[in-house]
C-alpha cells in the first residue's frame, strides 16, 4: 500500500496536501512501531522524505514539521538488534535497509 502511496505521491503530490497531517501520522505510526518489518518501516520513511523534500512549506504552514522530529526520534533512538551490532553494517551487510539510516535521511 505504500508503494501505490508513493506512487500517486510523485504523479500527483497537490492532492494530498489536505490530508498531509494524517498521512505523515500513518507514516510515523509505521515507521516507529518495531513490531513490523524493516522493509515496511523504510519504505514508510521513504514516504516522509519524498514529502519532506517535495513539500517542505506544506509541512512548516501545517505546523507540521514539530510532529515530524519528534516522530523520527523513535527510529533514530531505537536500540540496535542483537542480529544487527553495527550500525553501520545493518544497511549494506545484507543489502536490507534499516529504519535508523531511513530516518536520518528524511
Amino acid at each position: 500500500a505504500l508503494e501505490i502511496l508513493d506512487e500517486f505521491l510523485e504523479v500527483n503530490p497537490e492532492s494530498v496536501i489536505p490530508h498531509l497531517k494524517p498521512l505523515l501520522e500513518l507514516c510515523l505510526q509505521v515507521a516507529g512501531d518495531e513490531c513490523r518489518g524493516d522493509g515496511v518501516r523504510v519504505r514508510a520513511l521513504a514516504t516522509l522524505t519524498f514529502l519532506a523534500q517535495k513539500r517542505p512549506k506544506a509541512l512548516l504552514r501545517g505546523g507540521l514539521l514539530p510532529l515530524l522530529l519528534r516522530g523520527l526520534l523513535v527510529p533514530l533512538c531505537a536500540q540496535i538488534r542483537p542480529e544487527n551490532p553495527d550500525p553501520e553494517e545493518s544497511w549494506g551487510g545484507e543489502g536490507r535497509p534499516c529504519p535508523r539510516h531511513g530516518a536520518a535521511q528524511v
